[in-house]
């Protein structure tokens, strides 16, 4: 399985540096994907200290909704479903919208 390089993506496509608890929870459902051990240990703190350097509302309610929207679909781990079109853009690890046509699959009915 590929890493994810989540400071940096999250960083880039998010401006995660001003978010409170919804961003430092969504960090760690991201950094949960890294390899156990220090890979891990280093994303935390790349991502701590990218939310500590500043604060502002708007970040926080962008990380509030994707981490509404980060969660995998029924049976598949988180890990290999970011690393999807869909996934990253429901994790906000790209500019697309999620809901946008042809990014995520329409779910069954």
């Amino acid at each position: 399985m590929r890493r994810l390089a989540v400071p940096a993506l999250l960083a880039a496509s998010l401006g995660l540096a001003a978010c409170g608890d919804p961003c430092k929870d969504l960090g760690n459902r991201l950094c949960g994907c890294q390899a156990a051990g220090l890979a891990t240990t280093n994303c935390e703190q790349q991502y701590s200290n990218q939310i500590d350097q500043a604060s502002n509302f708007e970040n926080k309610a962008l990380c509030t909704a994707r981490l509404s929207t980060c969660n995998a679909p029924k049976d598949t781990l988180i890990c290999e479903w970011v690393l999807t079109r869909c996934g990253r853009a429901s994790c906000g690890l790209s500019a697309e919208d999620p809901t946008a046509p042809g990014v995520c699959p329409a779910p069954a009915p």
